[in-house]
């Protein structure tokens, strides 16, 4: 691997923040966690089942990217030493 790689890769994944906005995602997270906590949200378990699950699935995609990113900044450390 070479040092032009990782930029390649970190450019990369830099295009891909900005592909699936991630700023976004989290302003989608924060609206949903909002109805939640609604007192009525229980009413409707379906409903309320599909909010959390909605909410999981945006967590998880942005967990794996920042997961990714933390990878690239240990590889491009590990790769100056």
């Amino acid at each position: 691997i070479t040092s032009d790689n990782i930029k390649n890769l970190i450019q990369r994944l830099g295009s891909l923040r900005h592909i699936f906005d991630l700023e976004k995602k989290n302003i989608e997270i924060s609206n949903l966690e909002e109805k939640t906590i609604n007192p009525d949200f229980w009413n409707d378990n379906y409903k309320a089942q599909k909010v959390l699950k909605k909410i999981k699935s945006i967590k998880d995609w942005i967990n794996g990217y920042q997961l990714a990113e933390t990878l690239c900044d240990e590889l491009e450390i590990t790769y100056e030493y």
